[in-house]
């Protein structure tokens, strides 16, 4: 009686199988295109949404698995299979199948399968067709929003030839924008992925699909396997595609379902299933994308901590010793995010091993001439010294391309931690500083405030740890380093908060401020000030006409002629500071008060050898010319201010007229500390 109930059971469950592949069959069968070439639903479809058979479907996808009480195990994934393969025709069908499947929790289903375990054959196939079912839902559900595909989508069939999938994609555009995904395309099902427990999932099925793509090239311990040979394994393919669903999942910042996916991917599990595989053995397209994934976990803030106690800071520095290029720029871009302002995350990368890569990146020139080897970091192990950076093909572009992120990383470490510290001492950070500071207004793509970030690396460093500083500070090259800072000539100029920082630098260090004074770096000082001569008389004629005639009354004006003012830089638009030009010491007050003050207090503490140094460049007599042109232009920015009040215009250029008052007062004072 039990084998005749046995055998009852399965020419059901045979039953049921035969009777979902020819149910996939007529939907597929009767597809239909529209005109711009989407699947629309057809008859057969409408008909099998309408009588309540999409919700039976998933119900058997979700549940045959336990079918083994009353059947073989391997019936119970046979009708799995095809249930998948049922609910992949529905994926495929138009906007209305896409909410049917919603609605019947679809993603639930599909999270329950490649949670599971997938390396028999059978559960592979399995596994392959839930994941066409996932990519089909994202690629329907932003096609229905946006009227375009996602870009991951749009990467890989652009890559594909023209007969259909024969292999994966080389590789990933790092040209990407992320924010180019219309927040509206996927956001919705990718939220209802993330509540359905299926983001998780999709991480399981790459070390699933991994390790079966493995296995179907014949690829074990101590064989590699060539790119050819990667491209020829079904489970390959898909492997890729689920790193596709992921990075769209997680790349719009705002998104609500794009951040409930990134916050499914914080759990600690998936975390850790995440880290794991972007360093396991796989293709670098797929680690590349990987990486991906956890540098848009890194750019939102409330993912942070999750990745810093899975462990994620030391795991993504192994990446940079990676051979391949994508690799270690993406591993770099994830820890720029992940320890931007975090003292606790860079004292854990730089102990990890991250400072020879990013003073291969930020100061090349000094990695070079330091001569800095894969010795200093063996304990870190092969390319943990960073001198792969320098080698191969591309490597310059990358460097170009990255040193605007590795240089404030490097600089934000100084300010860490007294163990930060020592690890950028035993790499000597000190001269990358040196050469950030120095090379950092050469490079468009540097950010703005990267040379004073150098100079307060240095700083701050000096200030806790003067004994490990000073000296170095105080060598030729690194005066002339200094000098080469303050260099008036250069451009874009020099900004007035750096020299702030070098007088601050120099008031706390009076060894700094004896080489300085004493140094190369006097020259440039002294010659930002301009010429040894007045430009001006008091006030000319020329001025006078240009500013029209003026009555006043009690600082009002009664009366002005009609003759044409000469109007203050700033009220025609320009800026007194133009990074376009090299520095003139009578158009930038800002920017000479700063000289003005460094000088000064060089002379506080060394009026000596300032004295002794000016003298070769005539500092006396341009101090004196300097305060006779300001003084003349005193009277036409009175004038000017008042002008401006009268016409109703905001009077935009005080803060310049402040810093010119400030330039002849500092000025008079500096003479009169050196003829004493």
């Amino acid at each position: 009686g039990r084998n005749g109930q046995n055998d009852d059971a399965g020419k059901r469950w045979t039953e049921t199988v035969e009777t979902l592949d020819a149910a996939a069959a007529a939907l597929a069968g009767t597809r239909r295109k529209r005109a711009d070439g989407v699947d629309a639903p057809g008859e057969t479809l409408a008909a099998f949404v309408t009588l309540g058979a999409a919700s039976s479907t998933l119900t058997l996808l979700a549940t045959s698995g336990d079918a083994s009480a009353s059947a073989s195990a391997s019936v119970g994934v046979k009708i799995q299979i095809a249930a998948a393969r049922v609910v992949r025709e529905l994926s495929r069908g138009g906007v209305v199948a896409l909410r049917c499947l919603a609605s019947c929790d679809a993603p639930r289903a599909l999270a329950g399968v490649l949670a599971q375990s997938a390396m028999s054959p059978s559960q592979r196939e399995l596994a392959r067709v839930c994941v066409d079912v996932a990519r089909s839902l994202t690629t329907l559900h932003t096609r229905a929003v946006t009227g375009a595909i996602p870009p991951s989508e749009a990467s890989r069939m652009a890559s594909e030839p023209a007969s259909g999938i024969s292999g994966i994609s080389s590789g990933i555009s790092f040209d990407e924008e992320d924010d180019a995904f219309d927040a509206r395309g996927g956001g919705v099902i990718f939220d209802a992925f993330a509540r359905a427990g299926l983001i998780p999932a999709l991480v399981n099925a790459i070390r699933d699909l991994n390790a079966a793509a493995n296995e179907e090239r014949g690829v074990g311990p101590g064989k590699k396997a060539s790119e050819s040979e990667k491209s020829e394994s079904p489970s390959s393919v898909y492997r890729e595609r689920v790193a596709d669903i992921l990075l769209d999942a997680t790349r719009s910042r705002n998104d609500r379902g794009c951040v409930a996916s990134r916050s499914a991917l914080c759990e600690l599990q998936a975390m850790h299933g995440l880290l794991a595989l972007a360093g396991s053995p796989l293709p670098s397209s797929t680690s590349a994308k990987l990486l991906r994934v956890v540098g848009h976990l890194a750019r939102d803030d409330d993912c942070k901590d999750a990745m810093k106690r899975a462990g994620a800071v030391p795991k993504l520095v192994r990446f940079l010793q990676w051979e391949d290029l994508n690799t270690r720029e993406e591993a770099l871009r994830a820890l720029y995010n992940l320890c931007r302002g975090d003292a606790s995350a860079l004292e854990q990368a730089a102990v990890a091993g991250v400072t020879p890569h990013l003073i291969a990146v930020a100061a090349p020139d000094v990695f070079n001439k330091l001569g800095l080897a894969d010795e200093l970091g063996a304990a870190t192990g092969t390319n943990g010294g960073g001198t792969h950076w320098t080698k191969g093909a591309g490597a310059q572009a990358q460097i170009e391309r990255l040193a605007p992120l590795a240089a404030p990383f490097l600089c934000d470490m100084a300010s860490s931690s007294r163990r930060t510290r020592s690890e950028l001492a035993r790499h000597d950070a000190l001269d990358a500083y040196l050469s950030i500071a120095r090379n950092s207004r050469k490079s468009a793509s540097s950010p703005p405030d990267l040379q004073l970030a150098a100079v307060n690396a240095v700083a701050g460093w000096m200030s806790d740890e003067p004994w490990k500083v000073e000296a170095r500070l105080a060598e030729p090259d690194a005066l002339a380093a200094w000098a080469s800072v303050v260099d008036p000539k250069s451009l874009p100029p020099v900004d007035p908060e750096v020299l702030h920082a070098l007088r601050e630098m120099a008031r706390e260090s009076p060894r700094l401020c004896a080489a300085l004074a004493s140094g190369g770096a006097m020259a440039p000082l002294v010659e930002a000030l301009g010429a040894p001569s007045s430009a001006q008389t008091a006030v000319s004629a020329k001025a006078t006409r240009n500013a029209g005639t003026v009555d006043w009354n009690n600082d009002k004006i009664l009366r002005r002629t009609s003759g044409t003012r000469r109007l203050d830089p700033l009220r025609r638009g320009g800026r007194a500071d133009d990074p376009g030009r090299v520095h003139n010491a009578r158009k930038d007050p800002r920017r000479t008060l700063a000289y003005v003050r460094l000088l000064a207090q060089l002379a506080d503490h060394q009026r000596e050898a300032v004295d002794e140094r000016g003298r070769g460049h005539d500092l006396v007599g341009r101090l004196r010319a300097l305060v006779a042109d300001y003084e003349s232009e005193a009277s036409r920015r009175v004038e000017a201010r008042a002008l401006r009040a009268a016409d109703g215009v905001d009077d935009d250029g005080a803060d310049s007229e402040r810093a010119a008052e400030n330039v002849r007062t500092e000025a008079e004072r500096l003479l009169a500390e050196l003829g004493r």
